[in-house]
């Protein structure tokens, strides 16, 4: 029996699901290097097209000598079940030594390695439902002992253990329910009088805990059925997919095809929601998450056909279709490539796309905007992606011409395997598109320095995508869009109120809040091929305390301009003086960070307050490198627990981030977690309900709280003290 393909199978469909495991198979043998120098430098000065040619050719001929021959014939599916029983037995002998972890990770290699199916594989799942067990995971082991029991491989006779095992997960997350059911089939099936003993022992515990329990818990697994409704806009574009009503898609020959706002857009609004067109999961992250949704997964189900992906659940498996073993040895954004023509051929296997549709540059139709439909419309289809700018003419040749390589490659690898349905062409146009149009999904992780330091957090990538309609967002320095993802999806909000008419623009990388101008400038000429326009004189302070920000002298230009002046009292600065002094600044804070690594905190801080005395000197009060020592200071003075001082400095911090970031940015609410748990340490616990509350307000905006970590331990805080004022002071009630 066959299901019905639906549009959301569409959505998540033909994502390859092989992980690149290196690149060593795309690197060229030591033999050819020299030759394959001596190549390029031959092309360099064709033209594009002559270029094309000659790498393919030179590919094809050479196929043997440049692996690709291994590439090819390289079988990595693995499947075995010599393999899987191996694992068990490595598994089984950790088990036996009380070494769990280790014992967890063999049986999951043995759920990679089982042929599906097979009687290891279930096996597999209940053994490491065991391991999980101990280990105190009994949600994970919960899912792993439902899998063996629902499977028609595991042995009847012995099924009733994996139903104990599951009662007592039950029984530990108190679902009572679950496990008097649980006790009761287990005590059914269980042959040996002295182990249904035991089981009904647990079943009286389990009644008990039923009796005495008057909150009965739901299933867990219930909420992540819901659908995430807070995700989507408030109204929903008729034309333009994924995106909000409030918003007009528009093309200028100067800045191309952008957004504005067609009617007023509120602060905090959601404007885009978006599943992606591809994405893959990076390789430093194939052991922990499912490789098709990117959720942390110990319980994982495996691929039908590789020993590489993994997934959090049938659904996701389905989701996903694996690829040739080519696809495990490619470059991440190769891959991603694939799995965007992968994703057309299947749709135009099904009829959901036609033949004719996006195999052109992805030109307009008439007079329309490129990407658009007959009608129009922006539909986020193969057409949309199509109209992404390549920019072949802006590449660098050694990046230009490792596209062509990898493309050429591609190509050849996929052809000799039976897959005819892969152009040259398309696979180097979505390669060059990627450069530009990449995301990296991100999420916060802490990390903290010292047990008792304020905790540090950062963005650490998962995963890099293809998201069509937040593609057509231009970029700002200084954007009125905050990014944040959940899973796969991409949810794009407003940052502030956004007139009628205004562009919505989108910061690709360098905010003007992170980075300084120069560097800013270089990173998005590198990357995107463009000049921001943004002009910037570097926050520096007129030195007569005048309060006001130099600015640039009239006729100043970027590239001749010496000196900046203050429109106050009218003193002029000497560029290269303000940056010299900049420079030190920053060597002073290198080297307290230095300091603080050897764990030399009393000299750490004094360089700490050298470079603070003199970036007050330089900066405005709310520059970032300002917030940044005064949040460095704090840090310390949290790990000697002196935590006045520390209050003191990050409360400066604060400002600082919420001048610069504005106040529902993540950063803001990161300082607020910050200074919530040193007010809580102090024992200044309304201060710090107060903090926690102002954190928890604005990371909710941006995150889930089940798949957030700050946002979680702020919850935890603001509980534990709203339960602290009940016992000792009666309710009591934030403003």
């Amino acid at each position: 029996m066959t299901s019905q393909v639906t549009r959301e199978d569409l959505e998540h469909s033909c994502s390859i699901s092989m992980l690149p495991q290196d690149d060593l198979d795309f690197r060229w043998p030591s033999s050819v290097e020299l030759e394959l120098e001596e190549f390029t430098t031959k092309i360099r000065d064709h033209s594009f097209e002559q270029k094309k040619e000659e790498v393919q050719r030179y590919v094809e001929e050479n196929a043997s000598r440049l692996n690709i021959n291994k590439l090819r014939k390289r079988n990595v599916c693995g499947k075995s079940l010599k393999d899987a029983m191996d694992w068990k037995k490595k598994g089984n002998d950790h088990f036996q030594r009380k070494r769990i972890k280790e014992s967890l990770e063999c049986y999951s290699q043995l759920v990679l390695t089982s042929p599906r199916g097979s009687e290891e594989l279930s096996f597999g799942y209940a053994n490491r439902s065991a391991a999980l067990f101990h280990l105190d995971h009994f949600s994970d082991a919960i899912e792993d002992a439902t899998r063996a029991i629902e499977s028609n491989e595991y042995p009847k006779e012995k099924k009733y253990k994996i139903l104990q095992r599951r009662g007592l997960c039950y029984m530990a997350e108190k679902r009572w329910k679950e496990a008097i059911s649980d006790f009761q089939k287990a005590s059914e099936q269980c042959g040996d009088d002295k182990e249904r003993d035991a089981i009904k022992k647990n079943l009286e515990k389990a009644t008990s805990g039923l009796k005495e329990d008057t909150t009965q818990p739901t299933d867990p697994s219930s909420k992540t059925n819901k659908k995430n409704n807070y995700l989507s806009p408030p109204r929903l574009h008729t034309d333009i997919a994924n995106a909000s009503a409030s918003l007009d898609l528009q093309l200028s020959t100067v800045v191309g095809r952008h957004f504005v706002a067609s009617s007023p857009i509120p602060h905090g609004e959601i404007i885009i929601s978006e599943d992606p067109y591809a994405a893959v999961l990076l390789r430093d992250h194939e052991n922990e998450r499912c490789h098709h949704c990117f959720k942390v997964t110990r319980a994982f189900v495996p691929c039908n056909r590789c020993c590489v992906a993994r997934f959090c659940s049938k659904k996701c498996v389905d989701y996903s279709k694996c690829g040739s073993a080519f696809y495990q040895k490619a470059p991440t954004q190769l891959i991603l490539t694939l799995r965007i023509v992968a994703r057309r051929n299947f749709q135009r296997q099904i009829g959901v796309e036609r033949d004719d549709d996006g195999d052109s540059d992805g030109s307009s139709v008439g007079d329309s905007i490129p990407g658009t439909d007959e009608s129009g419309r922006f539909n986020a289809d193969y057409r949309s992606v199509q109209s992404l700018l390549p920019h072949f003419d802006e590449f660098p040749l050694i990046d230009l011409l490792d596209n062509l390589f990898n493309a050429s490659m591609a190509v050849l690898c996929l052809r000799e395997s039976g897959e005819n349905s892969w152009e040259f062409d398309g696979i180097l146009h979505h390669l060059c598109q990627l450069r530009t149009n990449v995301h990296a999904i991100t999420e916060m992780v802490d990390e903290p320095e010292r047990k008792d330091s304020v905790k540090q957090y950062r963005q650490k990538r998962i995963a890099e995508a293809l998201y069509v309609t937040s593609s057509l967002l231009n970029h700002s320095c200084s954007p009125n869009t905050l990014v944040a993802y959940e899973g796969r999806k991409i949810v794009i909000r407003s940052t502030e109120d956004i007139v009628e008419g205004a562009e919505v623009s989108h910061c690709y990388g360098p905010h003007a809040g992170h980075m300084g101008y120069k560097g800013r400038q270089f990173h998005l000429k590198k990357q995107y091929f463009f000049d921001c326009q943004r002009e910037d004189t570097g926050g520096f302070n007129c030195p007569n305390r005048c309060g006001i920000q130099l600015q640039e002298m009239n006729g100043w230009t970027n590239d001749k301009s010496d000196r900046l002046q203050c429109r106050r009292c009218k003193i002029t600065v000497p560029v290269r003086k303000l940056e010299e002094d900049e420079e030190m600044a920053d060597q002073y804070f290198d080297k307290a960070r230095e300091y603080k690594e050897r764990q030399e905190i009393d000299t750490a801080i004094q360089w700490y307050r050298k470079c603070l005395e003199k970036r007050n000197k330089l900066y405005t009060k709310f520059h970032l490198k300002i917030g940044e020592v005064n949040d460095a200071i704090g840090e310390i003075h949290a790990s000697r627990k002196e935590w006045k001082a520390a209050a003191e400095h990050v409360a400066k911090a604060i400002e600082v981030n919420e001048r610069n970031f504005g106040e529902d940015s993540p950063e803001l609410g990161h300082e607020y977690a910050k200074i919530a748990s040193i007010y809580y340490n102090d024992e200044q616990f309304v201060l710090s309900i107060e903090n926690a509350e102002k954190s928890r307000n604005i990371l909710s905006k941006h995150y889930k709280k089940d798949g957030h970590e700050v946002l979680r331990e702020m919850e935890e805080l603001r509980a534990h003290l709203l339960d602290f004022f009940e016992k000792t002071v009666g309710p009591y009630w934030s403003t």
